[in-house]
């Protein structure tokens, strides 16, 4: 499973050049510094990446090792979320937008500009095209960007709709099918809405301490270690499940 080195940003980097010329490498480049540089503390980000990594430890158990989790991704055009599972060369691609007011835009460095440029640049690494996903905290504006996706883009991308709550209590309360896999980990079997919450709060904190990348399976385990009360073990399917 592929995670980005400086080998293979010096790779990319030539590959961006070769693709779009300097000034795409210059975009790339100051975009990912911002988004590094923005994301301190706890964020719609974190929350959405580690439900993400919840929904795959509660499809695939102790097999979510195969998945693993990256932020803030050098030198990709969708770059707040990269998941890749081992075996499956397609990445998933996700840029978060905690805004009501998110369009497609038009013209160069808008969000339907690094749409197709993510599309273009996996196909001249020679990979399969990603899924590129746009997901947003406003469900009007999810559905606005949904009725108009750009002709170019059509069956291309994907427009999801996810919940924030400045705390995760509340988020929990309001939205509690968003954060299903998330009460699954819980050692509870049916937790109520704080419970779900505090599992949350204990990815985040495993998540954020990480640097945002890490493999799925990984983050279960070091939130277990730090919470074995709260948080359910990952098993086989064969075993007895505690």
């Amino acid at each position: 499973m592929q995670m980005t080195s400086s080998s293979n940003n010096t790779s990319r980097e030539s590959l961006v050049t070769t693709t779009f010329g300097d000034g795409v490498l210059t975009y790339l480049k100051n975009k990912h510094r911002g988004g590094v540089s923005g994301g301190k503390g706890t964020r719609y980000e974190d929350v959405f990446a580690v439900v993400e990594a919840a929904e795959h430890a509660c499809r695939l158990n102790v097999a979510c090792g195969a998945v693993s989790l990256e932020a803030q991704v050098p030198l990709y055009f969708i770059d707040d979320l990269v998941v890749r599972e081992h075996g499956n060369a397609v990445e998933h691609c996700f840029q978060l937008k905690n805004s009501p007011s998110v369009t497609w835009g038009s013209g160069e460095k808008c969000i339907a500009d690094d749409c197709i440029k993510q599309l273009m640049l996996s196909a001249a690494a020679g990979q399969p095209a990603p899924k590129v996903v746009l997901v947003t905290s406003d469900g009007d504006c999810a559905a606005s960007l949904q009725a108009s996706v750009p002709k170019e883009l059509s069956g291309k991308v994907e427009v999801r709709w996810f919940p924030w709550a400045e705390r995760s209590n509340v988020m929990c309360q309001l939205w509690p099918a968003a954060v299903e896999a998330v009460a699954w980990l819980s050692k509870y079997e049916a937790p109520n809405f704080q419970q779900v919450s505090d599992v949350l709060t204990v990815l985040i904190g495993v998540w954020s301490s990480q640097d945002g990348n890490i493999v799925v399976s990984a983050l279960i385990e070091k939130a277990r270690e730090l919470s074995p009360t709260l948080i359910r073990p990952l098993v086989a399917d064969d075993a007895v499940q505690q």
